[in-house]
């Protein structure tokens, strides 16, 4: 197999090394300086390098027929880890009644697998802004950042530094190339993934106004300003996804508030002038009764933050669309262009929903993020349309004792003594420590928990290390890949 994308010569270069760089972990690369590795151009190169160790490794395998990939798909399950894929495989087929071991997801039918390495110049760890930024263009960068490579700081907006630091990305490449964009997410329009697809800044939580600090006001606009106003977030065809607060849409508050506007700007105001044939809609209904193939640009926020989880969404007319909802419409939109196109699809709540050690949730976002997966390869067609399924990084979710075959993955069953009462799913850290933890010193240090406590929606299972938020981890995801062998 030999991917082209003949998108632009970048985006040839940085989508094959994100397929090709699965499947090939290069552990003898030549040793870099930490100072080479701020410079973009480092990335390029060691890019470079992979990219044409994969294209001679293929050659005697397959020839290039001529095909290119005219529309690209990449499904980001943010903090989709291997054990989160392993637990929903077998949480989704016992909701339908199996054992759950013996079941595979869609996307684990796809012909390509491999692994990806995830981690940030200055971080072991990976954050999502930096790895969204790392596979959009090729170039790793500090953590928390987004679209600004490693010259430029966290915190810190230095202007001249800023526009030297700034990397084009493939949204931007398949834009010059006549291709229409978009992307769908289940978080803020304005969150890390997002704006890495559009934004260039100093810190990822720079959504609004009212958090950048005022010192940098006149060096940089917010993340929802430059969806709006900038290229390449002005030429995106759809957007759609949570975050009617960081837009400055009046609405009634929920109970936590990242963040809102001190300018009082209303930029779904400002993102329609100018435009013909556009259509801004904020309900499941709306979204799904419209005729897409009447408008050229589509904008969606159905919530003032974050989308709620799916078991817990309004899924009236008048609440929220689902993942597959948006997926849907997007596609139908996006589809219409004979040049192409590419799109980005999020699970994020996977990534909410692990912070919170709701590990219930976190499993059924991934599922619904599969049933996304399910349509995109059921109407596409392989011949011109690549499909990649990844994550950005893992949690410290583990699958851990002796279950017996087909035991509930949110139960406690275990076949050891010693570990009764010991949750099958866990995390090394977070919430969850404390839910499980004995205040009484009289009794035992770990109190009981009923398999009742354990069905509910924001059950914690146990962690082992306090943290408010639970973390990512460092271990690799996996990458899957749908597409023809002719490509």
């Amino acid at each position: 197999m030999m991917l082209h994308l003949l998108i632009g010569r970048y985006a040839t270069i940085m989508l094959v090394i994100w397929t090709a760089g699965a499947f090939y972990l290069d552990d003898k690369a030549k040793p870099a300086s930490r100072d080479e590795k701020v410079d973009y151009r480092y990335w390029i190169r060691y890019g470079q390098e992979r990219l044409h160790f994969e294209i001679r490794r293929q050659q005697e395998e397959a020839r290039s027929t001529g095909k290119v990939a005219k529309n690209v798909i990449l499904f980001i399950g943010d903090g989709m880890g291997l054990s989160t894929i392993t637990a929903t495989r077998i949480y989704k087929n016992q909701l339908a009644g199996g054992y759950g071991e013996e079941n595979g997801l869609s996307f684990e039918h796809f012909p390509y697998v491999g692994l990806a390495k995830t981690y940030e110049v200055d971080s072991q760890v990976p954050d999502s802004a930096g790895t969204a930024t790392a596979m959009l263009s090729g170039i790793k960068i500090n953590s928390n950042l987004a679209g600004l490579d490693a010259r430029a700081k966290y915190k810190v907006c230095d202007r001249s530094i800023n526009e030297k630091a700034k990397v084009e990305n493939l949204i931007t490449w398949a834009q010059m190339a006549g291709k229409d964009t978009g992307f769908v997410t289940t978080t803020r329009v304005t969150h890390a993934t997002l704006a890495a697809v559009y934004a260039h800044t100093n810190s990822r939580y720079w959504e609004c106004d009212s958090k950048v600090p005022e010192e940098y006001k006149d060096c940089v606009k917010d993340v929802a300003r430059q969806l709006v106003e900038d290229e390449p977030g002005r030429n995106l065809k759809v957007v759609l996804g949570g975050g009617l607060n960081q837009l400055g849409v009046p609405v009634e508050q929920e109970d936590y508030v990242f963040c809102t506007r001190d300018d009082k700007q209303n930029l779904v105001e400002k993102w329609k002038q100018g435009r013909k044939n556009y259509l801004f809609v904020n309900t499941s209904r709306d979204l799904m009764e419209a005729d897409v193939s009447k408008v050229e640009y589509l904008m969606g926020l159905f919530s003032p933050g974050h989308l709620p989880y799916a078991l817990e969404r309004d899924t009236s007319p008048d609440g929220q669309p689902s993942l597959l909802n948006m997926t849907v419409q997007a596609l139908k939109l996006l589809s219409q262009n004979p040049k192409g196109y590419v799109l980005l699809v999020e699970g994020g709540n996977i990534d909410n929903a692990h912070h919170e050690g709701y590990a219930r949730h976190a499993l059924h976002e991934t599922s619904e993020m599969d049933d996304s997966v399910a349509y995109a390869a059921e109407v596409t067609n392989p011949d011109d349309t690549l499909i990649i399924v990844t994550a950005d990084h893992s949690h410290t979710l583990t699958i851990a004792g002796y279950p017996e075959r087909g035991a509930d993955i949110l139960g406690s069953s275990n076949i050891m003594e010693e570990l009764r009462g010991h949750d099958i799913l866990t995390y090394a850290n977070g919430p969850g420590f404390a839910g499980h933890n004995n205040s009484n010193c009289s009794q035992d240090y770990w109190r009981e928990v009923s398999e009742k406590e354990r069905q509910d929606l924001r059950y914690r299972p146990f962690a082992g290390w306090y943290a408010e938020k639970e973390t990512h981890a460092g271990t690799i995801p996996s990458t899957h890949t749908e597409v023809s062998k002719s490509l």
